[in-house]
């Protein structure tokens, strides 16, 4: 699935989303945005995964910071528990787009700079140490 603002992989073996995210939002693009996560979810469970085994990738790096609107809009469509993957690991290029990323406070998400950290943590195992850093 993509759009000129996001792009969107699934990939239902590892229950994982790609997600790559570029330019500047709207709240507009906030709400389509959401539309296809949900259809990406939709695709991966259809596929057998449970919701709660569901992980995201998220490359921000083609971001920027967004304006209060976007990020109060984000929060309040992303807020609610069902909306939550079991781990989130956000790809940022810049400190000001990361303070940002942190704003939002993911409970279960880590922000790296670097894919192959932020993809380790995200495909380790459940039982795995690393468990404690997300939480």
């Amino acid at each position: 699935m993509a759009e000129s603002s996001f792009e969107i992989r699934t990939d239902a073996t590892n229950g994982l989303l790609h997600i790559i995210l570029r330019g500047h939002w709207s709240t507009s693009t906030v709400a389509s945005y959401k539309q296809a996560v949900s259809a990406a979810v939709g695709q991966i469970i259809a596929s057998g995964c449970v919701q709660g085994d569901i992980r995201a990738l998220v490359d921000a790096r083609g971001v920027g910071a967004q304006p209060s609107s976007v990020v109060e809009e984000y929060k309040r469509l992303f807020g609610s528990v069902n909306m939550r993957p079991f781990r989130l690991a956000t790809i940022v290029s810049s400190s000001l787009f990361k303070m940002q990323v942190k704003r939002i406070a993911i409970p279960n998400q880590r922000i790296f700079t670097d894919e192959a950290d932020a993809t380790q943590w995200l495909l380790a195992p459940k039982t795995s140490a690393l468990d404690e850093l997300a939480g």
